[in-house]
């Protein structure tokens, strides 16, 4: 622990934007282990969702919804609003059918959720949470430029 009461893990994840520390952590009773478990699986469920997004076209609205829904339910489970938040919006425009809201967004939003899975793997790594280097994880993942 340090000195504000939270643990050095808890700290570092402090600095991921859009990721609400506090409430994850109260989330899961307050143990560390099962929250940055949670974490752990974003990084690796969310990239494959990114990628089946960038991949279907925008005239599939019903199938891109579903795909947009699991970000969003992923999301918001770990505590991450504002990409959850970002990705309802979508979901609703997908259902909508509302191609030019959804056209006009969706790069934005896959970037930000591109992003949190970034920060949290770097950060991850930085507490000795995964098993190899972050260079290996991203290069073993499609669309992933822009991240190496």
């Amino acid at each position: 622990m340090n000195f504000n009461g939270m643990s050095e893990s808890e700290g570092l994840l402090e600095r991921i934007a859009g990721l609400d520390i506090s409430r994850g952590m109260e989330r899961f009773g307050g143990n560390e282990n099962i929250y940055m478990g949670m974490l752990r699986s974003y990084t690796l469920i969310t990239p494959a969702f990114i990628e089946a997004i960038r991949e279907i076209s925008v005239n599939y609205l019903p199938e891109i919804s579903s795909k947009v829904h699991g970000i969003k339910w992923a999301s918001r489970s770990i505590c991450a609003d504002d990409v959850g938040n970002k990705a309802e919006a979508l979901e609703l425009a997908a259902k909508a059918g509302d191609i030019d809201y959804f056209t006009k967004h969706c790069e934005a939003f896959l970037d930000a959720a591109w992003q949190l899975v970034f920060e949290i793997n770097e950060t991850l790594f930085r507490i000795n949470m995964r098993g190899k280097p972050d260079q290996e994880y991203y290069e073993s993942l499609p669309g992933n430029e822009q991240f190496i």
